[in-house]
Order: structure tokens, then C-alpha cells, then sequence
């Protein structure tokens, strides 16, 4: 997954964490009032003395929500995808120069560094790297599974440490994460 999935999936997340559990409540009150005989459009809110029509309530809160996502999903598209290539192409430029021009004749593969998966915490690059696929041959040569606590610091030390940190603070009770 790369840095910009990664911040419209935890975008995402979070504008649903705010619109569906008042959407689901007030879907709740609707079906229950409707199941009484009474009519949703006329919910009278005596704490604003004032009358509210749930099922509209409903329809715009959906539509806010999904407006929300989309808005956050052009930005991603817009905003993420756009630094990563500016800085992708500056890396490229950089290889280039480095290799004296010699990676314009070679395979790609061999000398194309990804900048959106150092950036995601892959410093090594991509699973399919050349770095990476040494490493798990190491690895599974000397009987590290994909599950073993060292493998996975050496493999990706950034999310590693992330989720460890993340996980003491929940068990903590910290209300805060990285």
C-alpha cells in the first residue's frame, strides 16, 4: 500500500468514524417510528421545540458523508499523487546522473529506485527488490518465518516500530496513536 492509500484509507476512516453512528441512530429512530405507525418527517425535537424531518435529516447526512470521501479523495488523487512524482522524477534525474546515464539503457527494474515506498517505509524498496529478495532468502534459509518479531523489524523497521508504539499506548489507555 502506498503512502497516499494509506492517507485516503485513514482519511476515510475517519469521516465515517464522525457520520455513521449518528447516521445509524437516526436510521434507527426511523425504522422505529415507522414501525409504531408514526410518520419520521414529523419528529418533534423538544429540546429545540421545533420539528424535524428525520428521513431528509437521513438523506443529507449520507450525502454529506459521501461528499466528504470524495472531497478527500480528489485532494489524495490531486495533492498526494502529485508529490510523490515530483519527487519520484527528481530521484530519477538523480539516478541517472549517478549511473551516468548508463540506467537510460538498462532495465528499469535494476536501477529504478521507488521513492513512494521508501516514503511508505520501505527503505529497501518494494517486496519484489533486489534487496528484499536477498533478504528473504537469508531469512527463510535460516528458518526466520514471515511471522518472526526480528524478521519483521529488519522487513519493515518503520511500520514495525509504529504498530509496537501504537500498541502500548492502547493497552496503556491512551487515547492517542502514531
Amino acid at each position: 500500500m502506498s503512502i497516499c492509500d494509506d492517507a485516503r484509507k485513514k482519511g476515510t476512516e475517519k469521516i465515517k468514524a464522525a457520520y455513521l453512528p449518528l447516521i445509524d441512530e437516526i436510521a434507527r429512530i426511523i425504522k422505529n417510528m415507522q414501525s409504531k405507525g408514526l410518520d419520521p418527517r414529523k419528529y418533534y425535537d423538544a429540546k429545540k421545540d421545533q420539528v424535524v424531518d428525520l428521513v431528509a435529516l437521513l438523506n443529507d447526512l449520507g450525502k454529506t458523508c459521501n461528499d466528504q470521501i470524495k472531497e478527500l479523495n480528489n485532494a489524495v488523487d490531486r495533492d498526494c499523487q502529485q508529490h510523490i512524482d515530483f519527487i519520484q522524477s527528481i530521484m530519477d534525474m538523480a539516478v541517472v546522473f549517478i549511473t551516468k546515464g548508463l540506467s537510460k539503457v538498462l532495465p528499469k527494474h535494476i536501477t529504478h529506485i521507488d521513492v513512494g515506498e521508501i516514503i511508505s517505509g520501505k527503505p529497501l524498496g518494494g517486496d519484489n527488490s533486489i534487496f528484499n529478495q536477498i533478504r528473504d532468502g537469508v531469512f527463510n534459509s535460516i528458518g526466520m518465518g514471515k511471522n518472526n518479531d526480528l524478521r519483521r523489524v529488519v522487513s519493515d523497521p518503520i511500520n514495525t516500530v509504529k504498530d509496537s508504539v501504537n500498541d502500548a499506548l492502547k493497552k496503556s489507555g491512551l487515547p492517542f496513536r502514531l
